[in-house]
């Protein structure tokens, strides 16, 4: 099933996307957007949550890009913009072999 972005996120959400895509490349499997903001709860307070599936670990390179630019794209609270919501990243999971997802997954990089 395919849901569209919600307006108010949809800015924010795909420069995270393309800025995973970018950090991660051919390893990157899936980005997937879940919790308010698909399930209809979304508010002005609500994080941006985003689960990531990667057939290879994240570099420490990777992740310190991440975690940099992921904050820069954030809006922490109290220093919010109109409409901007606070991101989470909530974690990359690497899956073995492609298209095979093994439990359990291991966590790469949590933030937000």
């Amino acid at each position: 099933m395919t849901l569209s972005i919600p307006p108010s996120i949809q800015c924010q959400t795909e420069a995270a996307c393309r800025l995973i895509t970018r950090v991660t490349g051919d390893t990157l499997r899936a980005i997937h957007l879940y919790g308010s903001a698909v399930a209809g709860g979304l508010k002005p307070n609500s994080d941006i949550d985003l689960l990531v599936t990667i057939c290879q670990p994240l570099t420490e390179a990777q992740r310190a890009t991440l975690m940099q630019e992921l904050l820069a794209l954030s809006s922490p609270p109290g220093r919010r913009q109109k409409n901007a919501l606070w991101r989470s990243l909530s974690c990359f999971i690497r899956s073995w072999f492609p298209g095979v997802f093994h439990l359990p997954g291991k966590c790469n990089l949590a933030s937000g």
